[in-house]
């Protein structure tokens, strides 16, 4: 829940910077934005006056359709520690991202 929370924030504040009114600009500018998110993350930040450390790494896969984000957190608690696997894909159809988001809260 709490790494989750700044990943959300990180991912929508990302996504709301891109909206362009052309559909083939905007597939190219939202791929862009998807590019620049890929490789190796420390994510830190405070949550619930705790600070807190994840590790994110961010890769293309299936075709280069689909940008896929592991973030685990450093902390390991009694429950193992937070952990999320998301995939982002531009919907050019829609003109929009979609978003699948799988975690262990």
């Amino acid at each position: 829940m709490q790494a989750r929370r700044s990943l959300a924030a990180l991912v929508c504040t990302a996504l709301l910077g891109s909206a362009l009114p052309a559909q083939e600009p905007a597939t190219r500018a939202a791929v862009a934005l998807m590019d620049k998110m890929t490789g190796r993350w420390v994510m830190t930040g405070t949550i619930s006056n705790k600070a807190t450390t994840d590790d994110v790494d961010v890769e293309w896969v299936l075709n280069r359709q689909y940008i896929r984000i592991h973030e685990v957190s450093r902390d390991k608690s009694a429950d193992g520690g937070y952990e999320a696997w998301v995939y982002l894909v531009w919907d050019a159809k829609k003109g929009e991202y979609a978003v699948l988001w799988l975690d262990n809260t």
